[in-house]
């Protein structure tokens, strides 16, 4: 009899999975999603600069495997009740497993103790808020085109990014790169967008290496991007955004980055951190459970150096790798294999040709950095539409 296997969530880490354990036979795969499509929320940054359409972030879960080698199903998870190895939808369906991968990402976190912030603060963890930033950005360009006769009379148009994580800077160069080529091609005199980019750590992409920040800072700079750091945000207004400092900035709209929580999934028996993170133990399992394994964002993961990673795409696909192989290795008797990796690099899109980045230790900058990061996101991609047409060809015959 055919092992079930049920994989919650299909983002980066469960598509990396259910793909993986597709290689099988013996197994019984069904991926639920609330969505019908795979978001490529690293990408988001083109597609907000209005570089890219939708189609170039997202992939369609249903076509993805429509060769039958994963069963998908479009449902929203409403429980786990791992003592009788099943899940409840949210239209009451129960579902029986044998191992279970919880891979069911975040959202944006909208701090409650920032008033105003969840009203008129928009995220991009979803395709939904992503266009719906997008269409206010273009809404605002229009405005200034249509402005052009007046724009002496007319006051800067202000957008505020609240976070100055890795989202925060590449959407914030993203914006100004392509507002600046806007109004220069079009030969308009009347620009005046503005982008505050608000960060209360002591300097933007904290954490990471110093070349990483002071290039980046650099770069936004020279786009015309005010950074403000060492300051916090405690209160967002319909038109402003009222910071620690005293300091007022003039808010047309805002994106906030400042955070994510888990889309936590009612269940008896899981251990969670602060943040709303599953416990795991060193082979991505479910703290106390042998057949349940948690991948991504909404796992707690730790690296060989006892650090907690910080959730991203590649950790979410690492673990993937991990969870699928120690699914059939139990299922196999073989041993399992354990969390053993550290991250290759990373890579910073500054707008237009321009990504820094270090890969393996190699300090990268420039258009070599951009092209390397477009090699990353087709290398990523092109194997996803590629599976999605030959699964549609199939399935014509």
């Amino acid at each position: 009899m055919k092992k079930k296997v049920i994989i919650i969530g299909g983002g980066y880490g469960g598509v990396r999975a259910a793909k993986a354990l597709a290689k099988h036979k013996g197994l019984e795969i069904l991926l639920l999603d609330s969505k019908p499509y795979h978001y490529l929320q690293t990408d988001v940054y083109d597609f907000i600069a209005n570089k890219t359409t939708i189609t170039d972030i997202s992939v369609s879960l249903v076509t993805l495997f429509y060769d039958g080698s994963v069963n998908f199903l479009q449902r929203k998870v409403s429980k786990i009740i791992p003592s009788e190895n099943k899940i409840l939808t949210s239209i009451g369906e129960e579902l029986s497993y044998d191992y279970l991968i919880t891979a069911n990402g975040s959202r944006t976190f909208f701090p409650s103790f920032i008033e105003g912030l969840s009203t008129y603060a928009h995220g991009v963890k979803s395709i939904k808020r992503s266009f719906e930033f997008k269409q206010k950005f273009e809404e605002a360009i229009y405005k200034k085109v249509e402005s052009e006769g007046t724009c002496e009379l007319s006051p800067d148009f202000n957008i505020v990014i609240g976070g100055g994580g890795l989202s925060g800077v590449e959407i914030a160069a993203a914006m100004a790169e392509y507002s600046e080529r806007f109004f220069k091609i079009g030969g308009y005199a009347c620009g005046g967008i503005s982008i505050y980019l608000v960060e209360a750590a002591p300097t933007i992409l904290n954490g990471l290496d110093k070349f990483l920040i002071e290039k980046s800072k650099k770069r936004l700079e020279e786009l015309g991007v005010t950074i403000i750091t060492g300051d916090k945000i405690l209160k967002v207004e319909e038109h402003t955004v009222l910071l620690g400092s005293g300091k007022a900035i003039p808010m047309n709209f805002m994106i906030w980055t400042g955070g994510i929580e888990v889309r936590r999934i009612e269940g008896d028996g899981f251990s969670y951190n602060q943040r709303g993170q599953l416990k795991i133990d060193e082979y991505c399992r479910a703290i106390g459970f042998q057949n349940v394994f948690a991948i991504g964002d909404c796992a707690e993961i730790v690296n060989t150096s006892g650090k907690i990673l910080a959730p991203t795409a590649m950790v979410a696909e690492f673990s993937a790798d991990i969870a699928g192989y120690n699914v059939m290795a139990s299922i196999e008797g073989k041993g399992l294999k354990k969390i053993e990796f550290d991250l290759p690099g990373i890579l910073v899109a500054l707008g237009g040709f321009y990504t820094i980045g270090i890969i393996y230790k190699i300090k990268i900058g420039g258009i070599i950095g951009y092209l390397a990061k477009k090699a990353v996101s087709h290398m990523y991609k092109w194997p996803l539409t590629l599976k999605c047409k030959q699964s549609l060809l199939k399935s014509c015959k």
